[in-house]
C-alpha cells in the first residue's frame, strides 16, 4: 500500500490545518442537501466518541430533546461538545449526528452522537 505523506498538510502557521487522527477511522454522513444535491461529511470515530461521552456527562442538558428540533440541537452541540471538529460540524451538519437513526427500548429516537 502506498500511504500518503500527511506530513506536508500539517503547517500550524496556516489558517487552515490539518492532522490524522490518533485511533483512525472515519464516519461518512451525507444528507440530500438543498436541489436533491447529495453532501457528504466526515466525523472521525474518536470525535464520535467523544460526542457520546459530552452526552453522557450533560446527559440532564439532553433530556426532552429526543425529537430532532434542528435550533435546539444545534444550541446543544454549540455549548456540550468538547471535540472541536463534532462541535463545529454540529451547528451546520446536525441531523446526522443527533436523534432519528435509532431508537432506545421504548422505541424513541436518542442521540447517537
Amino acid at each position: 500500500m502506498n500511504w500518503l505523506d500527511f506530513s506536508k498538510y500539517e503547517n500550524t502557521n496556516s489558517k487552515f490545518t490539518a492532522q490524522l487522527s490518533n485511533r483512525g477511522g472515519y464516519i461518512t454522513f451525507s444528507n440530500s442537501g438543498k436541489a436533491g444535491n447529495k453532501k457528504y461529511f466526515t466525523l472521525s470515530l474518536e470525535s464520535f466518541l467523544m460526542c457520546l461521552k459530552d452526552i453522557l456527562d450533560n446527559y440532564s442538558s439532553f433530556i426532552g430533546n429526543e425529537n430532532y428540533e434542528e435550533k435546539q440541537w444545534r444550541d446543544l452541540g454549540s455549548k456540550y461538545y468538547s471535540d472541536n471538529a463534532a462541535n463545529a460540524q454540529s451547528t451546520v451538519q446536525t441531523k446526522p449526528l443527533l436523534p432519528g437513526h435509532r431508537r432506545n427500548k421504548q422505541g424513541k429516537p436518542h442521540p447517537i452522537c
